[in-house]
């Protein structure tokens, strides 16, 4: 066929005339019956107008007309993509490439689609062959960095992104590409210049302004990534990802009310998104809207029904303060049913999705008084990893440990595992931080001049998991499990022969992949192996190197915390969580028998904790109520002088102090306790019997009283107590035998699963 007879029709078409195009075109087929050229056409107009299902017919019959034509698969491939019928589009492209094997766009456009479809390792080999063809490729260059990045090889992604740099050295697109790869390979100040030299490039790129914003959040700065997110969103109202970052990062810090500002916007624009709901439930919990928050993540479930975490979910909430025991009964019953109704392993895990929608037990079931072993057990049964890989180990003679730390948790991991980790000097063990780069840099400051070792994770779990697996550690000790879903879904994984955690978060995880509970006879009861689903591991001593807090320089005055000097001051400074409500019945009864005592208590992360605690106790201890005053939170300096300038501390039962014991017996400020069941409520009587002053270590709530007003009222009984402990707290601190008993376990521990 001639031609000339179609350049009409191509030009109708490079100008948009798509009526005259066509008409031109059936004029031209009417006339070429036989020819395959002008139904071409057709369903190049077709597809421009969005009509697929036309378009693929006009193609294949243009096939049949002359099937080696390789652009009449390519355009079907792209028709058939459009469609949503992403196999047969992969099958188009494979026949051009078959007809045509040297052309570079067509290898770049099937390895587009195998990569959608998440055949990555497909769409690596036809991105590699697009640039064999065509070494200078640029979309073959960015597209293949996307795909190493999402194999977890963000180093071939950064040399394929700096290949295509040297092509196109301005382009804001690759350097915003750039900073996502080195964002998901753990290297967030890397990825905040490769986001703001695109934003320089593009000063309106909405993506990079949001990428920018998450590599700073990830290093700690909070107001700063906030101005980045706030402008990504100016630039883009709807950017799903941007909103809901900037309000998790809002709850992550404890400003619930803006976060539930965010996701409420975000649903008014689009209430189909199931995260903003989430989202929206989860600020609600913090600010005590329980049966508000219920619905939200009750809506959430109903908009995605078949996602088995976000349904469960929604059937286990868990407020975190109670209103009284029956509700804790009543939540608990519900609990354990949603549980009972479901087949165990019917949750298959999905890396992808941990972090989006992952669920962990609720934290604040261990605050109960109640033995968790059952529940969690059944909760952690639910979940099923298909094709777990049996983890090898280091199989050298030094054996790798790691100790796995999660964001905003490194103060608490430092508070107890600092000297640990300082002190271990057995040749047998190398230690490792594992931890995310935020982490590394809290960490590492703390440390001082430290050699640990670090090792530098993703934040996306998936890419995580094989760094921590690539590790190949003989034992990998995870300070909390259950405190966030990336700390408790990771041990699910089994990426060391042994794992264990301890009393970072003091409850069995109910975890069956992990081997241990390390704990200290100290503070375990008899029946303590009743506890656990891990095998408990009881050292002689506590299970941490503590270094002695400091005094503060400037010595506590109670007009610094608006209290007279006539009051006799109860300082209770626990999380508001931690106070269980038949704990308010001591409260009120050491206050009654008190006139002049005050119960001190430090508003909650959340400003509205305070709220809904002093509304509780105006309901269950009415008459005393006006004598527990919250304070704002504050420095750990001016905590300390608030310790010290306190007559008593209230160690709070069932579940009790654990820093704070710490503090205040270095402070030497008696703290009354009562030893719980579980170890959880047994940290301060571990102290106390470990520098064996038990003058404040109770038998029963009543005597428990009886101490506390003693403490309180009788100044001269208050120094007699006081000078034991600080005569005698010393050997509570920098406790060398910890050290020693870890090292030794560590070792026995990897020794007993070695061939």
């Amino acid at each position: 066929m001639d031609d000339s007879l179609l350049a009409p029709v191509i030009e109708a078409i490079r100008a948009g005339h798509l009526d005259e195009a066509e008409d031109a075109c059936r004029k031209v087929a009417v006339e070429n019956s036989e020819s395959p050229d002008p139904v071409h056409f057709l369903g190049v107009i077709a597809s421009q107008r969005g009509q697929f299902s036309e378009a693929i017919a006009f193609y294949h019959q243009a096939i049949r007309l002359n099937p080696s034509q390789p652009s009449f698969y390519t355009n079907l491939g792209s028709a058939l993509y459009s469609s949503g019928s992403f196999n047969e589009a992969i099958e188009a492209f494979q026949k051009a490439i078959a007809l045509q094997p040297e052309n570079p766009i067509a290898h770049n456009n099937l390895a587009n689609l195998l990569r959608e479809e998440g055949r990555l390792a497909e769409a690596e080999s036809s991105y590699l062959e697009a640039l064999r063809l065509m070494p200078d490729y640029p979309d073959a260059l960015n597209n293949i960095g996307i795909v190493l990045g999402e194999l977890g090889r963000p180093d071939e992604a950064i040399a394929h992104y700096e290949r295509a740099l040297a092509i196109s050295p301005n382009s804001a697109e690759i350097y915003n590409l750039l900073g996502n790869v080195l964002l998901a390979g753990g290297r967030p100040g890397e990825a905040e210049a490769g986001f703001r030299r695109a934003i320089e490039l593009n000063p309106d790129y909405a993506d990079a302004h949001e990428g920018r914003a998450t590599a700073i959040a990830a290093q700690g700065r909070p107001e700063e990534a906030e101005f980045s997110y706030l402008e990504a969103i100016r630039l883009n109202p709807e950017n799903t990802t941007a909103n809901l970052n900037l309000a998790g990062m809002y709850l992550k810090y404890g400003d619930s009310d803006r976060a539930l500002s965010v996701y409420e916007r975000l649903i008014l624009l689009q209430p189909e998104v199931v995260g903003a709901h989430l989202g929206k439930s989860r600020a609600l919990s913090a600010l005590c809207r329980d049966g508000e928050a219920v619905d939200s993540i009750r809506h959430a479930a109903g908009l995605d029904p078949e996602n088995e975490m976000l349904v469960l979910a929604s059937e286990v909430y868990c407020p975190a303060l109670m209103e009284g025991t029956d509700e804790i009964e009543r939540r608990r019953e519900e609990i354990d049913e949603a549980l009972g109704r479901r087949t165990p392993g019917s949750i298959l895990l999905n890396p992808d999705e941990i972090l989006r929608w992952g669920t962990e037990p609720s934290f604040y079931l261990a605050y109960h008084g109640k033995n968790d072993l059952a529940i969690r057990s059944k909760y952690a049964d639910l979940f099923r990893v298909d094709d777990l890989a049996e983890p090898k180990g280091s199989g050298e003679e030094i054996y790798r440990i790691g100790f796995v730390v999660t964001e905003r948790h490194e103060g608490i991991f430092l508070s107890f595992m600092e000297g640990i980790l300082k002190n271990m000097f057995d040749d047998r063990l190398e230690v490792n931080v594992i931890c995310v780069e935020g982490s590394r840099k809290i960490i590492s400051e703390k440390m001082g001049g430290s050699k640990m070792r670090y090792h530098v994770i993703s934040q996306k779990f998936e890419s995580a998991l094989r760094e921590i697996r690539a590790g190949r550690y003989d034992l990998l000790f995870y300070f909390e499990v259950g405190t966030d879903s990336f700390n408790y879904f990771l041990p699910f994984f089994r990426l060391a022969p042994v794992q264990c955690t301890s009393w970072g978060y003091p409850v069995t995880s109910g975890i069956s992949q992990i081997d241990y509970f390390i704990s200290s006879h100290l503070v375990e009861s008899e029946d303590a192996e009743e506890h656990y689903r891990e095998r408990l591991e009881c050292l002689n001593a506590l299970p941490a190197y503590y270094y002695r807090p400091k005094a503060p320089a400037r010595p506590g005055s109670r007009t610094d915390f608006a209290i007279s000097e006539s009051e006799n001051v109860y300082l209770c400074s626990q999380s508001l969580f931690k106070i269980h409500p038949d704990y308010d019945k001591v409260l009120a009864n050491i206050l009654r028998s008190d006139p002049v005592g005050q119960v001190v208590m430090i508003e909650g992360k959340h400003p509205n904790w305070h709220r809904c605690m002093q509304a509780r106790f105006r309901e269950n201890i009415p008459d005393v109520a006006g004598r527990v005053r919250f304070v704002p939170q504050m420095s750990r300096d001016d905590y300390l002088r608030l310790i010290t300038m306190s007559d008593v501390m209230l160690d709070p039962f069932p579940f009790g102090s654990g820093n704070s014991a710490y503090e205040s017996i270095a402070m030497g400020t008696p703290v009354v306790t009562l030893p719980g069941e579980f170890m959880r409520g047994r940290v301060t009587s571990g102290c106390y019997s470990k520098i064996e002053v038990l003058d404040c270590v109770a038998s029963s709530p009543e005597e428990y009283v009886d101490i506390a007003l003693r403490v309180g009222r009788e100044a001269d009984f208050r120094e007699v107590v006081k000078d034991k402990i600080l005569n005698e707290n010393a050997m509570l601190f920098e406790d060398d035998s910890a050290v020693r008993e870890l090292e030794g376990f560590f070792i026995r521990a990897v020794e007993a699963v070695r061939p």
